[in-house]
């Protein structure tokens, strides 16, 4: 309750510097998580692109490696002297066939290199073979049962890849097989089988050639989960675990712990045989260097946080108390105040010379009101405290020290270069009759800065003629009539008000036609009456334009103002407000 109470009796200034370390600490705290956050996964993708390139070109070799195997498997089915020995099986001579096969088989295993042996069985479980180191093959009885032949008889003449032990030579690694029925090219029956396996080297040759410092294996598992995986390490078995769980990841990577250190798997389809290719990674993040930035970043927003403080206090504060203090005078009815001016150029201190050239004419207004009491002179007056506006002085300064509490120096800046813009119009150096170009620049930067006051609960869009630009008007007219749409127009704050202004030319009747429509609440059918009447309205229910009214009919000189405005307002639905103003040029 103590701090409570002695926070409660700071100053702004020193809750706004509290405030301002706080919100640096968080930020602090926020963007060095942010960052480790971020550039950790960074430098994960970044690596993950790099090495999903390199699994895509072991894929492209395997399969490359795949189809060339499974084309030679084609051809041999093909081959003229393979149909024929096999149909005619082992006759008189057939040792005669029996060499042009062998003679076959030994150019084709030495023309690629990629092949370890090939194998051609009969349907008498006779086979013929070559293998590329010369090994002695040990037969089974029956071959042809432990071959599957009727899985290979219903693929119809297509071929089926397995990764399997070779089961001639005296070996426990795995193989890449390719298995097809031989069948007869005349009436296409199974006279036969070709069984040809791939050497190893050949995986071991691909993972040499494309791999990185990052991959230190990669397995190839078939449809009946038998694998081969390179090379063949103290990792593998937890290797081989973790990639035969791993679910497809074609642009995203998995993580699993092994040893204390992170391990990546990528895993990528063969679609040519429906097998599946898996990598394994390890990434080096080191990230000592972002500890040091991270000490650096908290010394850097330490002294900025201090020079930005002392800046803050003495560039904006210490301005905006000495306006807010002048402001206050003011609304006590002390209108000798003024401002104080600075040899600055920045928006507050322009806002100053506005408002104090603002405070001398109306001085000199209401010396004028003092000797005359014409309703025009009055008027001016009315126009002059509706420039200043006091409370949207006071709350839009307000919006700006908020701002500037939470940080948002940028949005302060905009709404003080914007406020000082429109007061610098509304002066317009003494004039009340101003161009429509000036009118509408004075309107937008009225809109801007009621829009950020807001929170954007409105919306003005506009249709101009650029026809009329340079055309004159009393100042002040268009931003009274959306003024009253956004105060009286707003329905609640889920949905936007839409105000549309529209100015355009008459030119058969030598006129300026303007239009400010509104999807607000309305205006009941009486005020409409009192606001065209000639009844006093009280300031809530219409004298903005009560206002706009008596000031057109005196300067355009006309009796009957219907001449010159029309509303039309359903309640719950719009309010459009019309003008018909005769056309001077500046």
């Amino acid at each position: 309750m103590l701090k409570y109470n002695f926070f409660h009796k700071m100053g702004i200034r020193s809750k706004l510097n509290i405030g301002y370390m706080t919100m640096m600490l968080v930020l602090v705290s926020v963007s060095f998580v942010m960052y480790i956050r971020i550039n950790a996964r960074q430098v994960e993708r970044k690596m993950f692109k790099t090495d999903q390139q390199q699994v895509f070109l072991i894929k492209t070799t395997i399969e490359s490696v795949i189809y060339r195997v499974d084309m030679i498997s084609a051809d041999i089915a093909l081959n003229p002297s393979v149909q024929k020995a096999l149909k005619e099986g082992r006759k008189e001579y057939y040792y005669i066939s029996e060499r042009e096969i062998n003679e076959y088989l030994n150019n084709t295993i030495n023309r690629d290199v990629d092949i370890a042996s090939i194998y051609i069985i009969d349907k008498n479980n006779y086979i013929y073979y070559v293998d590329r180191d010369q090994k002695e093959a040990r037969f089974p009885d029956d071959f042809l049962a432990s071959l599957d032949t009727e899985e290979l008889v219903s693929l119809k003449g297509r071929s089926k890849w397995n990764i399997q032990k070779n089961m001639f030579i005296q070996d426990d690694n795995n193989y890449m097989t390719v298995s097809r029925a031989i069948n007869s090219i005349e009436d296409y029956q199974t006279i036969g089988y070709v069984v040809i396996t791939v050497r190893n080297n050949v995986l071991e040759d691909i993972y040499k050639k494309f791999s990185s410092n990052d991959m230190y294996s990669y397995m190839i598992e078939d449809n009946k989960k038998q694998s081969i995986i390179f090379p063949y390490d103290g990792r593998a078995e937890e290797v081989k675990k973790t990639l035969s769980l791993i679910p497809y990841t074609v642009d995203e990577y998995y993580k699993k712990q092994i040893e204390k250190q992170t391990h990546y798997f990528i895993k990528v389809p063969l679609e040519s045989i429906d097998w599946d290719l898996s990598c394994a990674f390890v990434y080096d993040n080191n990230f000592q260097s972002i500890e040091l930035i991270f000490i650096f970043l908290i010394l850097l927003y330490a002294i900025l946080s201090i020079i930005g403080s002392r800046i803050i206090n003495s560039v904006i504060l210490k301005p905006l108390e000495s306006i807010s203090s002048s402001i206050n005078k003011i609304r006590d009815g002390d209108l000798t105040t003024r401002f104080k001016i600075t040899n600055s150029n920045d928006e507050i201190n322009q806002l100053s010379a506005a408002l104090n050239m603002m405070m001398d004419q109306i001085n000199l207004l209401l010396e004028k009101l003092n000797k005359e009491h014409e309703i025009q002179r009055k008027l001016e007056f009315d126009l002059l405290v509706s420039q200043i506006k006091p409370h949207f002085l006071y709350n839009t300064l307000n919006a700006v020290s908020a701002y500037i509490s939470i940080g948002k120096k940028e949005e302060a800046f905009y709404i003080l270069r914007t406020l000082a813009a429109y007061y610098r119009l509304c002066l317009s150096s003494g004039k009340d009759i101003i161009t429509i170009r000036d009118e509408l620049e004075l309107l937008k930067n009225y809109v801007d800065i009621m829009n950020i006051r807001m929170n954007k609960l409105f919306e003005v869009s506009y249709e101009i003629d650029d026809a009329v630009l340079d055309c004159t008007i009393p100042k002040l007219t268009l931003q009274p009539l959306v003024e009253n749409s956004i105060n009286h127009g707003i329905r609640d704050f889920e949905k936007a008000l839409n105000i549309k202004c529209i100015i355009k030319k008459i030119e058969d009747k030598n006129l300026i036609f303007i239009a400010v429509e509104d999807d607000g609440v309305g205006i009941p059918e009486k005020i409409i009456f009192k606001i065209l009447g000639a009844e006093e309205v009280n300031k809530t229910s219409g004298f903005g334009l009560r206002s706009i009214i008596q000031r057109l009919s005196i300067y355009y000189k006309v009796e009957d103002i219907n001449e010159i405005i029309k509303i039309e307002s359903i309640e719950g639905k719009y309010t459009k407000v019309y003008l018909y103003i005769p056309i001077k040029n500046s």
